[in-house]
């Protein structure tokens, strides 16, 4: 009697067992095949087009930029090298965010328009009260207002690009060589390292 009670309940162990165990076998194999197979690519081919596009654009924003000219001029790298160097220097330090920032490039550029604009006028004034003829056009006083803004506009961005050039040397050389900047110049070095703190506080590393 024992063991006719018994052998049903073995037998129900087992297949509860079996049942258990195929299971996990069938969870096992479909993660395998989960991580075996590849991952769906996500997007149009017009998207994934664009992705890469902007991300070959992105890498060469990092070596063809302004600050390349910099680093030519004070350690005689040629160009590729000298775009990598500044954009690692300035991620290093962690002012892409102030090097982008375009502050000086919008200052000297609204400086040229307002330079050309005052040159304009004195065109204007030259033709109207001096009575000399810039173009044979119907319309001399537009004519020699444009080409008064345009010399103005022209020779201003020459010389401001000057000022901007400067800017640029300054701050490549602050970011890579503050260190012998405090050494041989201290008292230049605090009031530049205070100036700066004052616009940019937090972003400064020694």
């Amino acid at each position: 009697a024992v063991f006719c009670f018994s052998a049903p309940q073995n037998a129900r162990q087992y297949k509860k067992s079996r049942s258990g165990s195929k299971s996990s076998n069938k969870e096992q194999g479909k993660k395998r095949r989960d991580r075996q197979a590849p991952e769906p690519v996500s997007g149009s081919p017009c998207a994934r087009m664009r992705r890469h596009s902007l991300r070959a654009l992105d890498s060469l924003c990092k070596i063809f930029n302004h600050w390349a000219f910099v680093y030519i001029g004070l350690y005689n790298y040629n160009f590729w090298d000298s775009g990598k160097k500044a954009t690692t220097l300035f991620n290093t330090r962690g002012w892409s965010g102030i090097v982008s920032n375009g502050v000086v490039r919008n200052v000297l550029f609204m400086t040229s328009v307002v330079i050309g604009l005052c040159t304009g006028l004195f065109g204007l004034i030259v033709e109207e009260f001096d009575g000399y003829e810039f173009t044979s056009f119907n319309q001399p006083t537009a004519t020699a207002f444009v080409i008064g803004s345009l010399i103005g506009c022209a020779l201003s961005g020459v010389m401001l690009s000057v000022l901007g050039s400067a800017t640029n040397a300054v701050l490549v050389c602050f970011a890579a060589g503050n260190v012998e900047f405090s050494r041989i110049h201290p008292e230049l070095s605090n009031e530049m390292k205070e100036s700066w703190a004052t616009v940019w506080n937090g972003y400064f590393v020694d």
